[in-house]
C-alpha cells in the first residue's frame, strides 16, 4: 500500500511538472537589425522597432493559429504556445525576432516601475496582433512603452509606421544582402497597403 501511494504521488508530481514545463512561456531573443545573421535563419523572422522605457518592460504573446492570414481567429481557441519578450535595457531601434510562421496575439504589456508593477491587458484587441509568414521580412510596427506613468496606468502602443520605416529598412536590408520581400506583419488586414502594392 505504501509503495502504491509513493508511485502515485511520483506520477502526480511528474504530471504537474510536465504540465508546467509545457505551459511555460518560451523566451524570445531580440537581435539588433545591424547585427543579425540573416543567412543562418531557420525560423520565419520579423522586424520590430522598439522604444521601451521603464525598469523592466516585457510583453507576453500567444500563438493563435498556424495560418498567418487567419485574421478572424478567436482568442478562445488559441494554441498552447506562449512567448515572452524581455525588453529590459533594450536601446531604441530596430530588432529582429525569430518566430514560427503563424498569427500571434500580444496578451500583456508588462511595465513595472520601481515598486509599481503594472500590466496592460491587450488580449482582446486585434491591433495587438502579429502575422508572421515564412520567406518574408515581416514588419511588426513600432512598440512604444512610455516611462512616464501614474500609479495605476501606463501608456503603450503598437503603431503601424511602415511608410516612415521603409526607406531605412530597405537600406539596412540591402547592406545585409537580404532579398526576401517585405510585408506588413501586423495581425490585421491593411487594405490601404494592399491598394499601394
Amino acid at each position: 500500500m505504501i509503495r502504491t501511494s509513493v508511485s502515485l504521488t511520483s506520477l502526480l508530481i511528474f504530471l504537474l511538472l510536465s504540465l508546467k514545463a509545457f505551459s511555460a512561456d518560451k523566451p524570445l531573443l531580440l537581435t539588433p537589425l545591424d547585427k543579425y545573421e540573416f543567412a543562418n535563419t531557420k525560423e520565419a523572422f520579423a522586424i520590430l522597432e522598439i522604444s521601451a522605457g521603464g525598469t523592466a518592460p516585457s510583453i507576453e504573446l500567444s500563438k493563435l493559429d498556424k495560418n498567418p492570414e487567419n485574421y478572424e481567429f478567436t482568442i478562445n481557441r488559441r494554441q498552447r504556445v506562449n512567448y515572452t519578450l524581455d525588453l529590459k535595457d533594450v536601446e531604441d531601434g530596430y530588432y529582429v525576432i525569430e518566430l514560427p510562421e503563424g498569427l500571434y496575439q500580444i496578451m500583456k504589456v508588462n511595465a513595472p516601475l520601481f515598486n509599481l508593477p503594472f500590466r496592460y491587458d491587450t488580449s482582446g484587441r486585434i491591433i495587438w496582433r502579429w502575422s508572421i509568414k515564412q520567406n518574408y521580412i515581416n514588419y511588426l510596427g513600432k512598440l512604444n512603452i512610455h516611462q512616464d506613468r501614474s500609479e495605476d496606468s501606463i501608456a503603450a502602443e503598437l503603431m503601424n509606421r511602415f511608410s516612415q520605416s521603409l526607406p531605412e529598412l530597405t537600406t539596412a536590408l540591402s547592406k545585409a544582402s537580404v532579398t526576401d520581400p517585405i510585408r506588413i506583419g501586423l495581425g490585421y488586414r491593411d487594405d490601404f497597403y494592399k491598394e499601394l502594392q
